[in-house]
């Protein structure tokens, strides 16, 4: 958990660790994921700005989100990376559609 708070300081902090998100840790580590690897999916979320929010309906990513697993392979693969090619502001028919980023 020290690790996201370090990594990830725009994303709402983890106040309690729950079962749950004890499951989904070890659930990950058990399926290969390593401690390198959180802390790489942690610091590209931080540097994505759609991760943090930076898209039309304000959306942020937070630790259980980042620790589904189906989500974390998408974050290590750079999906989210502000350079992957992804349009954040462009609408279906690729007009923009007034988001800031």
């Amino acid at each position: 958990m020290a690790a996201y708070h370090r990594l990830c300081p725009s994303f709402p902090a983890v106040k309690v660790i729950s079962d749950k998100r004890k499951k989904a840790i070890h659930a990950r580590l058990n399926s290969g994921y390593t401690l390198t690897d959180f802390e790489q999916a942690f610091t590209k979320a931080e540097r994505s700005r759609f991760l943090r929010g930076g898209n039309k309906n304000n959306w942020q990513a937070d630790f259980d989100w980042l620790m589904k697993d189906g989500n974390l392979p998408k974050v290590l693969e750079g999906k989210y990376d502000d350079d992957s090619g992804t349009d954040y502001g462009r609408g279906e028919e690729g007009r923009y559609d007034g988001t800031v980023l």
